[in-house]
């Protein structure tokens, strides 16, 4: 009996310290392909400024790096070439990195840049501090450029299935549509000099998985702010131009579609990239 006892308790032990040492995958992305980002029309570039790739490299990443679980480092980003008189394309390039920096309620993100003799830069114009509420939700963004180096405010404000986002600065508004957790439309209103509605653009998204979004409220990551706002990951999206008529009515004058398939791991995360 005392054998059978002694043989049974060691069992437990040993089951016990088995479950204990299992580690679970944290999803944590190491990064991923451009191809799942959308840098264009995000909270970093306007739609006006042109971005380009290098032509080389296949597959084009951008690379993450944490610290207990928490990101400090984006690599991947844009560095200004000149084109032109007076005008600069944005290059994708590994050389440009975003510092991120996580504290309480707000994440700064301070855009870097590393030279040909190794030397890093700060790009000084180019920072951009995200503000949540006690909900994760994000609620103010503070982003500087070269005409306000002080940084100005751009305000998100929450109505149902609807987020609509305002700053001083444009002379714009974005309007963020959901449906079932998700992101699915965005459109943007931009005004003239006496308020009126002159142009507006959509972004519809489209084909979304059940899948979980590695992406989730992580607006800082460059690429991934429209990806942020969604529980599940997109599929397509579409880009509506409409352009306005003499008679102050608009007509759709440009679209475009885009699509991308979407593999998954063992744990049901797309493989944007690759996990931790």
């Amino acid at each position: 009996m005392k054998q059978i006892l002694t043989t049974l308790f060691l069992i437990l032990v040993l089951s016990g310290c088995t479950k204990k040492s299992t580690t679970t995958n944290s999803h944590l992305l190491k990064n991923c392909r451009i191809e799942y980002l959308f840098f264009q029309d995000e909270i970093r570039i306007s739609s006006n400024q042109p971005i380009t790739f290098p032509p080389d490299e296949n597959p084009l990443l951008c690379g993450y790096l944490y610290n207990n679980n928490s990101l400090v480092k984006t690599s991947g980003g844009f560095v200004p070439v000149p084109a032109g008189t007076n005008l600069s394309n944005l290059v994708f390039s590994d050389q440009a990195y975003d510092s991120i920096v996580q504290k309480g309620n707000t994440v700064y993100s301070y855009t870097k840049m590393i030279n040909l003799q190794g030397e890093v830069g700060q790009d000084t114009l180019n920072n951009i501090f995200f503000y949540f509420d006690s909900q994760n939700r994000l609620i103010k963004i503070v982003k500087k450029n070269g005409f306000y180096p002080e940084g100005y405010s751009i305000n998100y404000l929450y109505s149902d299935n609807l987020i609509t986002e305002t700053t001083d600065y444009y002379s714009s508004k974005r309007f963020f549509y959901f449906n079932e957790g998700n992101l699915i439309k965005v459109r943007t209103e931009w005004y003239d000099n006496q308020g009126k509605l002159d142009q507006k653009k959509e972004i519809l998204f489209q084909d979304f998985d059940e899948n979980p979004n590695p992406f989730k409220n992580m607006y800082y990551v460059r690429g991934a702010f429209f990806r942020a706002f969604s529980k599940n990951n997109y599929m397509s999206y579409s880009i509506c131009q409409y352009c306005l008529y003499n008679d102050s009515t608009f007509f759709l004058c440009d679209t475009s579609h885009y699509t991308m398939p979407v593999l998954y791991n063992n744990n049901s995360y797309p493989m944007f990239g690759d996990y931790e």
